[in-house]
């Protein structure tokens, strides 16, 4: 789902690259006086700048967790001016917007409103404190506007009021991903037990999206790692699921499955499980009791019978 928002956002930018994006500025904005209501409460519009995700240097999305890594990576950014909840334009941009492209953007949401909107100045405009770098080239255009038109950027207190009332909602979006993942993990985890494993992948691919979509949306937060928690018993299980007994048994995506088990919840023990029985099946036993091992030195593991119970047994099998 944000894997798709973030590939709208990106033809939107190169559609937008290969048309002559005018900056109106010969446009007269006086000839919108009449527009502006008559009070704010329904005329207040907000210009917001929201981080949405990551891209390599072509442009390209790419995962939050990686972009660390990968050089030439930019931030994603949605420019947003939204009216009574509805918006009225939304633009994407790559890296940081300079003053050119939020004064372009302002004036836009103005004159060339998304398809259904009219164009019109409103009430009052407030700008998000984040864009507060931009007041000097803001400011001649805003303050040429007609009356009764005005504007402001938020005070550090109504930005934090605001910055807690969308964290709020962010957490509500999330708690609702993770209720559909655990869903979808509920019915693989049904499918795996009557032997149905092409259910129990379709089902369980569908758990380790939702749960990606709730971990990116409050990055660094319990949330994500909550997240990711149940990410790492997806894998693991999917990773259950290649190695049930049959024609389509794959040991190697069932190792894939439970490395990356391993990744998101290091102190999961049956990504460590999964790991050890895929290295046996595909022949690899001294990977297998290095991948226990591992599982062991952890102190949040060191005591686990069952993987004790598994090295116990390579060890005496193979040994």
């Amino acid at each position: 789902m944000i894997q798709k928002l973030g590939q709208v956002a990106q033809k939107a930018i190169k559609e937008r690259a290969e048309t002559h994006d005018s900056d109106l500025t010969d446009f007269d904005f006086n000839s919108l006086a009449s527009t502006i209501p008559a009070n704010i409460e329904s005329g207040a519009w907000y210009i917001t700048l929201e981080h949405y995700a990551y891209c390599n240097a072509a442009g390209e999305p790419i995962r939050a967790d990686v972009a660390s890594t990968i050089p030439g990576a930019q931030p994603m950014f949605f420019l947003n001016c939204e009216h009574s909840g509805v918006i009225r334009l939304m633009e994407a941009v790559t890296g940081l917007p300079n003053s050119l492209t939020v004064l372009r953007f302002i004036k836009r949401s103005m004159v060339t409103p998304v398809p259904g909107l009219h164009p019109g100045i409103p009430r009052h405009l407030r700008i998000t404190m984040s864009l507060t770098q931009h007041r000097p080239s803001l400011q001649p255009f805003l303050d040429s506007l007609p009356a009764p038109f005005t504007w402001d950027i938020e005070t550090q207190e109504v930005a934090q009021m605001t910055r807690d009332a969308i964290d709020n909602q962010l957490h509500t979006k999330h708690l609702l991903f993770l209720a559909v993942a655990e869903a979808a993990k509920a019915e693989g985890n049904r499918a795996f037990n009557r032997k149905d494993r092409q259910t129990a992948l379709k089902q369980y691919k569908e758990a380790i999206d939702r749960a990606w979509d709730a971990a990116s949306l409050r990055p660094g937060t319990e949330d994500t790692a909550a997240a990711h928690r149940l990410m790492a018993v997806c894998y693991a299980n999917r990773a259950a699921t290649h190695l049930l007994p049959g024609e389509d048994a794959d040991p190697s995506k069932a190792l894939a499955d439970s490395q990356i088990a391993e990744k998101y919840d290091p102190d999961y023990a049956k990504g460590y499980y999964r790991q050890a029985k895929a290295h046996e099946a595909l022949g690899e036993v001294l990977q297998a009791q290095e991948s226990l091992r591992r599982a062991l030195s952890r102190p949040a593991l060191s005591g686990d019978k069952t993987l004790l119970s598994l090295l116990n047994e390579l060890d005496i099998q193979y040994d």
